[in-house]
This record gives structure tokens, sequence and C-alpha cells, in this order.
């Protein structure tokens, strides 16, 4: 396929990635532009099942195809990328993953900080401590002896 307007529309609740990229074996839905007789072409892909050699491989339905991620030149030189489109609720999970350990560092920035008050208070504690045992001392010597 290569109407725009099409491809917009087979589009929606897809976000581009980039290769090298966390995808799920079976779980990852992909669709991808590459090309195709030196032209760009839009291509309802699959789930994603491995990654090698500059292919990756989808399964969709019963069938198992592969793809070229990079085309290059024999000297290595890179020509092209296919464009590869994550399905958002895929994307939605590492989202979430990544919110929750925003809180997570959130959460253990706060333990530290309270870790460190309560050293100090510990600390203000054994002084206060050391000086009732100070005053206890003061007050058995000069007034408890006395009598």
């Amino acid at each position: 396929m290569q109407n725009i307007v099409e491809i917009k529309k087979e589009l929606l609740g897809f976000e581009e990635i980039e290769l090298p990229y966390l995808l799920k074996k079976d779980k990852s839905y992909l669709k991808y532009i590459t090309l195709k007789n030196d032209e760009e072409y839009f291509f309802d892909g699959g789930y994603f099942q491995k990654m090698g050699n500059d292919k990756i491989f989808f399964k969709k339905g019963k069938q198992y195809q592969n793809i070229q991620t990079v085309y290059k030149k024999p000297c290595g030189e890179i020509l092209y990328r296919t464009r590869f489109f994550l399905l958002e609720e895929e994307k939605e999970c590492l989202k979430d993953k990544k919110e929750l350990e925003k809180i997570i560092k959130t959460q253990q920035d706060v333990i530290e900080k309270m870790t460190q008050k309560l050293g100090k208070s510990i600390t203000l504690l054994t002084e206060e401590k050391d000086k009732n045992k100070k005053y206890e001392n003061y007050i058995r010597e000069h007034f408890l002896n006395k009598r």
C-alpha cells in the first residue's frame, strides 16, 4: 500500500519505534514501511517472533515471514532502514513501567532522606542520654552525698 491516507488510518493506535527495541515474542504487534522494487510500501506485519542478521521475523495467523530491517551496500554502508510501528497498548506497558520506576525512585529518595534523619535523631538522642547521665551524676555527687 502506498496511499498516505490509508496508511494513516492503518497506523491509528500505533507508534513508530527505532530498532533495537525490546519487543515481546507473540505479544508485540508491528506494522512496517520498507522497500519493494526500490519503492516504499506499507505492510501489515504481524506478531514479533525474533530478530537477527538484519531481519525481523513475524507471525500472522499461521504464516511466518521475515523482512530486512536494514538495506546495505556490500561495503556495509546503510542505504535504507525499514520503519516499524508498534501497537500503542504494548507501548503503554512500557510507559506504565517507566512511571512505576519513577515512583520507586521517588520512594527510594524519601527512604534515604528519612534514614538520614533517623540517624541524626539517634545521634541527638544518644547525646541527650549522655547529658542526662552527667546531670544525674552531678546531682548524686553534690546533693545526695551531702545528706
